[in-house]
């Protein structure tokens, strides 16, 4: 929560440059964007639906609402695998469950929603056989993987491309550790819902966190 107020504080800070506005209404304006703030921390499958069953009646009530953060979709994935023991239906219902109620909260209230998902599948045949499509794999219930639209893999760059990067740029520069991050982006036709019929397109691009948030290179 910190380092969000820090960037809001930042952001805002850039924005009100020109202006001569007071501390007091700058500290006004904090308050009223983190009012607009819900977090809720869950601790199983089942919390996060419960939580989802509850964000739609705050979905319907409040209009303004039109961004969900789920961090992570994979949180519980072993957890519940566990609890579904050999039956892969019973390990998938519970995330099943959850990605139904929220196509429909992206059907009905046309949020945004973000969500991230650790990249847990790898390739364990060595070194010269990995790459990046090894981690990018989906490995989440079908349900959950018709609602990507998009899908983000972020890396840090080595050490060398940063230095490279930031040649010629300064100190504050330099000290910025870059990111790439590679967009797929899955389009299906009418005919079939299948993810893996969908067709994809791609594009990459670097960026660094500064204190106003993440900057595009």
């Amino acid at each position: 929560m910190l380092r969000l107020v820090s960037i809001l504080e930042n952001r805002l800070n850039a924005a009100v440059s020109t202006s001569s506005s007071s501390a007091g209404s700058d500290e006004a304006t904090l308050r009223s964007c983190l009012s607009r703030l819900l977090v809720v921390h869950c601790s199983s499958s089942s919390q996060l639906l419960l939580t989802l069953h509850f964000l739609e009646t705050s979905f319907s009530s409040r209009p303004s609402l039109a961004l969900l953060l789920i961090d992570s979709i994979s949180a519980f994935y072993w957890l519940d695998r566990c609890e579904g023991g050999a039956s892969l239906a019973k390990q998938e219902e519970k995330l099943g469950k959850c990605s139904e109620l929220l196509g429909r909260l992206l059907r009905d209230y046309r949020i945004t929603v973000f969500a991230t998902c650790h990249a847990i599948r790898r390739s364990y045949s060595g070194p010269s056989s990995s790459s990046s499509s090894d981690s990018d794999r989906p490995y989440l219930c079908r349900p959950w993987q018709r609602l990507v639209t998009h899908r983000l893999l972020c890396a840090r760059q080595e050490a060398a491309n940063n230095m490279a990067a930031a040649a010629g740029s300064g100190k504050e520069q330099r000290r910025r550790q870059l990111f790439t991050v590679h967009c797929t982006s899955f389009s299906s036709s009418s005919s079939s819902s299948s993810s893996s019929s969908r067709t994809k397109s791609y594009r990459s691009s670097s960026f660094c966190v500064t204190d106003g948030g993440v900057e595009f290179i």
